[in-house]
């Protein structure tokens, strides 16, 4: 993202709507706009906004496998019979046992 050019104000924004919106859509990086010179708003094109989102989960959910891994290798945790029969008992049913 290059912050001086793909910046421009809120008014220039609801004047040449169409021209921004085709130029979101095209270049697929996101847009500052601004309220008197200062950043307050960014808008994106939704595609480019969905592959950030997907890139948010995906980050996240290596982090949390990392947190398990973590944990594991720290020797916490409990081997997955027991975590079974933990979860049976707290839903009052039978064990396979």
């Amino acid at each position: 993202m290059n912050i001086s050019k793909d910046t421009a104000s809120l008014n220039d924004f609801k004047q040449n709507t169409d021209a921004h919106l085709a130029s979101l859509k095209e270049s697929g990086r996101p847009e500052i706009l601004t309220i008197d010179g200062k950043p307050q708003v960014v808008v994106q094109d939704i595609e480019s906004y969905q592959a950030l989102v997907d890139k948010a989960e995906y980050v996240e959910t290596v982090k949390a496998v990392q947190a398990g891994i973590d944990s594991h290798n720290r020797g916490e945790g409990v081997e997955i019979e027991e975590a079974f029969e933990q979860i049976n008992k707290q839903l009052g049913l039978q064990s396979d046992k």
